[in-house]
C-alpha cells in the first residue's frame, strides 16, 4: 500500500483525494502542518506529498523547502486556488513535480501519480544545503529571548515590595533608571486614606507630598510640595494626560514653568488607578540628554497606571490593617466578654474578659478554642450557626462559682446571598451584681 501525506490546515482536500483513490492501494494520512512527526511516523516511506498552497501558514516555497531537504527524492504535488508565476517557478525549480489546480480531479491525480510509481523518482534540483540544526540548539533562547526574560526578572523584585509603598516605589525609579538611563525622577503623592480613628482635612486632601525620588538633593524635597489646586498636579488632575517641559501650556503658565525648572524635570506623567489621580512622576531626560520617544512615554504612562493600582492597594491594605486593630483594642478594652466563633466551629476572636470568664486564660499564652467554652453556650453557638436565627438572651451560671450569673447573648453573622451564617457573636454580660441588687429589693 502506498502512503500519500497531505499537508493542509483544512481537512477538504484530504478528503477529495481519499474520495478518489483506491482505498486498498492508497493510505492518505492528513497534517495541519509539516513536521519531522510527519516522516517519523510514516517510516521515511512516502510514495508522495501534496501540499495545500492556499492554506498554509508560511509561504509556501518555504514549505516545500523544509519537505524538500527531510525528503529529497520524495515526489512533490502542489494544490492552489490561484496560480502565481513567481512561485510555482520556484517550484517547480525545487523539484516539485505538478502544480494543480483546485477542485481536484480524480482520474487526473491518478495517472500522475501512476505515472511517477512507473517512471520513478526522478532527479530534482534541491535547494542549497543549510547548516544542520542541533536537537540542544533548539532550546537555547535567542538574543531578544533573553533580554525579555532579564527584563522580567528586574521587574518582578518590585513585587516582594508589594506591602510598603516607599519601597516599591525605589525599586521601581531603580528599575527605569536601569532600564532608560533616567537622569533624575521623582514621585508625589496623595495623603493615604486614613483609619477610622482619624481623618484628613480638606486642605491635606489636595497635596501631593515626595514620595520616592533619585538624582534629586533630600533637603529639596523636604519644603517642596505639589498640590491639586495649581501648577503640574492641577494640570494633571483635570487633564489626564502626560505634560512635557517644552510644551505650549508650560510656557504660557508661570506656575508650571517654575515646578519644572525647580525639579529640573522634562516630562510629568500621572499616576492614576483607573479611576482617580494617585499621584505626580517627573521625570528629567536621558544621562545622554535625549528626549523620550512617544512610544517610550506611552510604555511609562501604563506602567505608572499599573503602580497606581499597586499604591491604591496598599493603601486599603493599610487602611484595613488599621480598623483592625482599632476594632481589637476597642473589643479588648470591654468589661464584657466577647467572642466570635466561624463556621467551621474555630474562635476567631476572645476578648481578655471573655478568655477571663471561660477557663480563666486571661494569663495563659495560649489561643482559645472552641473546646473551652462551656456546653450550654457551645450547643446553643452551634445551633445559631447551623439554623442561621438569633438565639434569645439567657442567663448562665459557671459550675465552679454559682454566686456568678452572666447574661449571655449570640447573634448570627449572615451576607448576602449566602444560606447560612459564617460566623456568630457571643456577648456575656456580668449579671451578678444586678441579681443581688434584685434580690435585695426582693427581700
Amino acid at each position: 500500500m502506498k502512503t500519500i501525506a497531505v499537508i493542509s490546515f483544512q481537512p477538504d482536500l484530504a478528503a477529495a483525494l481519499r474520495a478518489v483513490l483506491p482505498a486498498e492501494e492508497y493510505r492518505v494520512v492528513a497534517q495541519a502542518e509539516w513536521s519531522e512527526d510527519v516522516a517519523r511516523m510514516t517510516g521515511d516511506v512516502l510514495d508522495g506529498v501534496v501540499v495545500d498552497a492556499d492554506l498554509t501558514n508560511v509561504q509556501p516555497i518555504r514549505l516545500l523547502e523544509r519537505i524538500r531537504r527531510r525528503l529529497p527524492a520524495c515526489p512533490l504535488f502542489v494544490f492552489a486556488s490561484q496560480g502565481s508565476t513567481e512561485w510555482e517557478e520556484e517550484a517547480y525549480l525545487l523539484g516539485v513535480k505538478h502544480v494543480l489546480q483546485k477542485p481536484v480531479r480524480g482520474r487526473l491525480f491518478l495517472e500522475l501519480l501512476g505515472r511517477e510509481a512507473v517512471t520513478g523518482p526522478a532527479p530534482s534540483v534541491v535547494a542549497p544545503p543549510t547548516p544542520p540544526v542541533h536537537d540542544a540548539g533548539r532550546g537555547a533562547f535567542d538574543t531578544s529571548a533573553m533580554r525579555a526574560l532579564n527584563v522580567l526578572r528586574d521587574y518582578s523584585a518590585v513585587l516582594s515590595h508589594s506591602l510598603c509603598s516607599e519601597a516599591l516605589l525605589k525599586q521601581f525609579l531603580l528599575f527605569i533608571r536601569s532600564m532608560m538611563g533616567v537622569n533624575r525622577a521623582a514621585v508625589f503623592l496623595r495623603i493615604a486614606p486614613t483609619a477610622l480613628s482619624s481623618a484628613t482635612s480638606e486642605s491635606e486632601n489636595h497635596r501631593l507630598r515626595s514620595a520616592c525620588a533619585i538624582g534629586l538633593a533630600p533637603g529639596l524635597l523636604e519644603h517642596f510640595e505639589l498640590t491639586l489646586e495649581s501648577g503640574v498636579g492641577r494640570h494633571l488632575l483635570r487633564h489626564g494626560r502626560i505634560l512635557q517641559a517644552h510644551s505650549e501650556e508650560v510656557q504660557r503658565d508661570v506656575g508650571l514653568r517654575k515646578e519644572f525648572e525647580l525639579l529640573g524635570a522634562q516630562v510629568a506623567i500621572p499616576v492614576l488607578d483607573r479611576e482617580s489621580l494617585v499621584g505626580v512622576a517627573m521625570f528629567d531626560h536621558r544621562l545622554t540628554g535625549e528626549a523620550f520617544t512617544t512610544e517610550e512615554l506611552t510604555l511609562m504612562f501604563h506602567l505608572l497606571e499599573q503602580l497606581g493600582l499597586a499604591i491604591r492597594n496598599i493603601w486599603l491594605h493599610d487602611q484595613l490593617a488599621a480598623n483592625h486593630d482599632l476594632m481589637a483594642d476597642t473589643l479588648g478594652h470591654l468589661s464584657n466578654g466577647c467572642v466570635v466563633v466561624g463556621a467551621a466551629m474555630d474562635v476567631l476572636h476572645a476578648n481578655q474578659a471573655a478568655r477571663k470568664i471561660f477557663g480563666r486564660l486571661d494569663k495563659s499564652p495560649r489561643r482559645m478554642e472552641f473546646t473551652d467554652l462551656p456546653q450550654v453556650i457551645g450547643g446553643k453557638v452551634f445551633e445559631a450557626l447551623h439554623h442561621g436565627r438569633e438565639i434569645p438572651p439567657f442567663k448562665f451560671r459557671p459550675p465552679g462559682h454559682p454566686e456568678a450569673v452572666f447574661q449571655v447573648s449570640i447573634a448570627p453573622f449572615e451576607k448576602r446571598n449566602v444560606a447560612s451564617p459564617h460566623a456568630a457573636l457571643v456577648l456575656i454580660e456580668d449579671f451578678t451584681q444586678i441579681e443581688r441588687w434584685q434580690k435585695l429589693d426582693v427581700e
